[in-house]
């Protein structure tokens, strides 16, 4: 259906199309404000599903209010179709930047990473995950604002029913590990998508290049990324440090939380400014005013409790003065609720109890009986961290979302200036915690991991030494000793890529998946002993053809620099054959010189043979010039 107005919202333009539905340029007809609209496809406004998912998104945004997070302006429904209005930012989203080709200095990606790690942390703050964090959902404005959108996937932590364990919402490139397996996520796993645009960002291309959705979560999963300064070597060490422990694998081995990876951001960009260089003061996030009084390292569900305590018949439970917060059901008939007895008076109910047991009691309450004057038993419900949701629409109607009414939460935090002994408390026990883990977890000596991995090398063992040498990288990145060890990890990576060539040339493996560049070395080995000299030819062909240009495949590097490696030992060997053979070929030439006046055709045939045997061989042809010569003398 086509729309010239939705709400009071005047449709001007199409801005595009998301899995939910389309996003149009609107302008208020009163304010001449402008705003972006979304509306749900009318193909999924019939899905209660999808209805729900969309509701979802509207209370998720009602509860930020952010700089750097789009704000919602208000939401309704029209001739049964949904939608909401939000700011519209005018600029482009950081995957149409890169998309035209434009490269991010280490230094704008800190700063946007910064601004990224504020709005994180007002969203985990308010138990909430985005799920889907990547180059297209974040919008940079023309005054070079970073803006987070789409909160159409988000959800609030522990709350399983609009996206249940086990299914998948992202998208596949920018996905942590656990989210690709299916797994439950946390404010965590956005941490890892930011992790992955930074890497995007800085590198000029995704964290893993795959072919399919299945190759791509197959690498979240259990691929290790590639070191970033091998496609961008100006970024600090540091930052790629940084971006490695985002990328972790395992959830705990993360930077914790988005505060944490803010301030570790700020003070690498405060170490490496130059000196003439005056920084703007950090983050608001760094100040003490700001910390939150928790951090949600788990949302707990809402729990009701069901007690049939109080004594209300059902006109008392109509009544306008019940207590707020308390409803109350007349029970007269109601059949006994489930897990409730005389001696268990009080039931705790989960959340996807609640609407079935709330059914039962309303069903029972419109079938009662008149009053016979008898105390009926009721209930009473109470109920603790109940979302506040607005009520499904169903007709034609425009919600305006007052700015004042976003993010009460934190405001109500804030007026008060003192900090609670519990917080006291808490900071000093999280602390000695961190002091104890601190201590127990200091890793090796730079020392003694060098020591282990110099033994291995004089040994000759040096596979045996790769878990060390990985170590003293992760940890003493900055040692001077790290250069050589860097040396010796690529050569293991060389001696792994080799094994597994060799094991495709004697058939023990599949030669699948190979490069056009793998083939052909696979080719040449195939003819090293039996023709050398061929092989010799057909690597330095591969040389010539797919040598080191920068751009090529991190696989095909290694394997050109195993093709020289074994040109180099191939022409030695070559070379080592050949001086011996040309002695003793010199000595039958001299030979057959003197024999030419006794036994001229004697002479003649040995020409021909040196001829014949050494014709086609490069290193042979002054010796075979010199029996040419021999034999067309008379």
């Amino acid at each position: 259906m086509q729309f010239e107005r939705l709400g009071p919202y005047r449709i001007t333009r199409k801005l595009g199309r998301g899995g939910m539905g389309a996003v149009f340029e609107g302008v208020h007809v009163d304010t001449g404000q402008h705003a972006a609209v979304k509306l749900l496809s009318a193909a999924l406004a019939d899905d209660d599903d999808f209805r729900d998912r969309f509701q979802g998104e509207i209370e998720t945004l009602r509860k930020l209010r952010h700089d750097n997070i789009v704000q919602l302006f208000g939401f309704g429904e029209q001739d049964e179709h949904l939608f909401y209005a939000m700011e519209l930012v005018e600029g482009d989203s950081l995957e149409q930047e890169l998309g035209r080709g434009r490269r991010f200095d280490w230094r704008e990606v800190t700063r946007l990473s910064l601004d990224m790690c504020k709005a994180l942390r007002h969203a985990h703050d308010r138990g909430i995950i985005h799920r889907d964090i990547k180059p297209a959902n974040l919008l940079l404005s023309k005054q070079g604002v970073i803006k987070l959108s789409d909160f159409g996937i988000s959800r609030f932590f522990g709350n399983v029913r609009l996206t249940a364990a086990g299914s998948i919402i992202g998208t596949a490139e920018y996905m942590a590990p656990e989210q690709a397996a299916g797994k439950p996520v946390d404010h965590r796993s956005d941490l890892y998508s930011l992790g992955a645009v930074m890497y995007s960002l800085l590198a000029r291309r995704p964290v893993f290049r795959s072919k399919s959705l299945a190759e791509a979560l197959q690498k979240q999963q259990f691929e290790k990324p590639e070191r970033l300064r091998k496609f961008n070597p100006e970024v600090p060490e540091e930052f790629e440090q940084i971006i490695a422990q985002l990328l972790e694998k395992d959830p705990a081995r993360r930077i914790p939380n988005a505060m944490i990876l803010g301030r570790l951001l700020e003070a690498m960009r405060r170490a490496l400014a130059p000196p003439s260089e005056t920084l703007a003061a950090g983050p608001d996030f760094f100040s003490v005013e700001s910390e939150p009084t928790s951090v949600p390292e788990a949302f707990v569900p809402p729990v009701f409790e069901i007690a049939q305590t109080i004594d209300l018949t059902a006109a008392q439970a109509a009544n306008s003065e019940a207590p707020s917060g308390l409803a109350t059901v007349d029970l007269s008939t109601a059949p006994p609720l489930p897990g409730n007895s005389e001696e268990t008076p009080l039931k705790t109910l989960e959340l996807s109890e609640v609407a079935p047991a709330i059914s039962s009691l309303a069903t029972a309450a419109i079938n009662a009986n008149e009053p016979t004057g008898e105390e009926q038993p009721s209930i009473i419900l109470s109920y603790s961290a109940a979302p506040n949701v607005e009520k499904p629409l169903k007709e034609d109607r425009f919600v305006v979302v007052d700015k004042d009414e976003l993010d009460k939460e934190e405001f109500s935090q804030r007026e008060s200036a003192l900090i609670s002994w519990q917080t006291y408390a808490l900071v000093v026990s999280l602390t000695l915690i961190a002091a104890a883990a601190w201590y127990f977890l200091q890793p090796e000596s730079a020392d003694s991991l060098y020591n282990r991995v110099a033994k291995s090398v004089t040994s000759d063992s040096l596979s045996e030494a790769a878990g060390d040498i990985e170590k003293f990288l992760s940890n003493y990145s900055s040692d001077p000793r790290a250069g050589q060890l860097r040396e010796y990890q690529d050569q293991l990576e060389l001696d792994t890529l080799n094994k597994k060539y060799n094991q495709i040339l004697l058939g023990s493996r599949s030669s699948q998946g190979l490069t056009p560049v793998e083939r052909a070395y696979i080719e040449a080995l195939s003819t090293e002993k039996s023709d050398p000299e061929r092989a010799a030819t057909k690597l330095q062909a591969l040389i010539s053809v797919f040598g080191r240009d920068g751009d090529s495949e991190s696989k095909n590097d290694r394997c050109v620099i195993l093709a020289q490696r074994k040109l180099d030992k191939i022409q030695s060997e070559i070379k080592r054959v050949s001086d011996d053979q040309l002695r003793l070929i010199r000595r039958r030439l001299a030979e057959a010189d003197e024999m030419r006046r006794k036994s001229p055709e004697k002479a003649a045939d040995l020409y021909r043979a040196v001829l014949e045997l050494y014709g086609d061989k490069p290193w042979a042809a002054e010796v075979v010039e010199q029996a040419k010569k021999s034999l067309a003398t008379p």
